[in-house]
């Protein structure tokens, strides 16, 4: 594991360091740098300075390689001097406590097998960003990271641990969720829409094989989601919007269901016992064969083949 980068002695950004013994070979390298596009052209006559440039290329140059197995402590990421290590980079390996993102722009960042604990993602906008078998929380499901307000689209969270996380009130549009460990997520308010006008929106969103089990996914917007083979037993989907998902082979037993929507789902293979067809609409669920006394069990009555 490399040293520990904290708050205090950070400088990811790079330093050109010149003293008043450089040789012209040294100066000879800066000009090839210059005309590479590496450093801006402003050079004094007097100190024989150069100022390194805040550039995309130069940004691309220092972020070919990714970074690994570093700890940063207490960084805060929506600095300046940090533009460049939230566009186009990849960590590997890498653990972030207190870290924060907040409000701040990500943009086609990679995490891969990194721990982000007790992290501030809060109203953050992350695009094509992916987290390869990351951790977002102690094992206890103590200093979790919290996404509250983020949006993000075309983002991925792929064989994750993300218990415990609070994802209340973010977008995640056009994003997946794969065999994921999600259970008992504050994820109150979240919602899978764009909207384009007052009139006009689209909902996508894809969770396959994860287990989102004693979550509050109360007042959610997951029309038109792909929820397969999930877990979401014990979860609330109080006033959640579900019309026209697919919940295909998914768990859904002990679900508070209150004023939930449901009308045009696929439950097909789908696992329930808590549907009432007193209070619920299931116009256009779509069910199995077999599953017809999931439903008639809460009415009392008896299926004799």
């Amino acid at each position: 594991m490399g040293r520990a980068v904290t708050g205090q002695d950070a400088s990811l950004t790079g330093v050109w360091v010149r003293t008043e013994s450089c040789c012209r070979q040294t100066r000879s390298s800066r000009l090839a740098a210059v005309q590479q596009g590496l450093l801006s052209p402003l050079y004094f006559e007097g100190s024989r300075r150069y100022v390194k440039r805040p550039s995309l290329t130069a940004r691309c140059a220092m972020n070919l390689q990714p970074i690994r197995k570093q700890t940063f402590e207490d960084i805060d990421f929506t600095a300046h001097k940090f533009e460049g290590y939230r566009s186009d980079i990849e960590f590997e390996q890498c653990i972030f406590l207190r870290c924060s993102w907040s409000g701040s722009k990500i943009d086609q960042c990679r995490f891969d097998r990194c721990q982000l604990i007790d992290c501030d993602l809060a109203s953050a906008a992350l695009n094509q960003v992916t987290f390869i078998d990351c951790q977002f929380a102690r094992d206890d499901l103590s200093e979790a990271t919290s996404f509250r307000f983020a949006a993000a689209s075309a983002s991925k969270i792929l064989q994750g641990n993300c218990s415990g996380v609070d994802f209340s009130h973010s977008v995640w549009h056009d994003c997946q969720f794969l065999d994921c460990r999600a259970r008992a997520l504050n994820a109150k308010g979240f919602s899978c829409r764009k909207t384009i006008s007052p009139t006009v929106w689209v909902d996508a969103f894809t969770a396959e094989r994860c287990d989102f089990s004693f979550s509050d996914f109360s007042d959610s917007q997951l029309s038109s989601s792909e929820l397969i083979a999930c877990n979401f037993q014990e979860v609330s989907f109080c006033a959640a919007d579900l019309r026209d998902a697919n919940l295909a082979d998914c768990e859904l037993d002990n679900i508070d269901w209150f004023n939930a929507r449901l009308t045009g789902a696929n439950l097909e293979d789908a696992r329930f016992n808590s549907l009432d067809l007193r209070t619920m609409d299931l116009t256009g669920v779509r069910i199995s064969r077999f599953q017809t006394e999931m439903l008639t069990n809460p009415l009392g009555l008896i299926i004799i083949d």
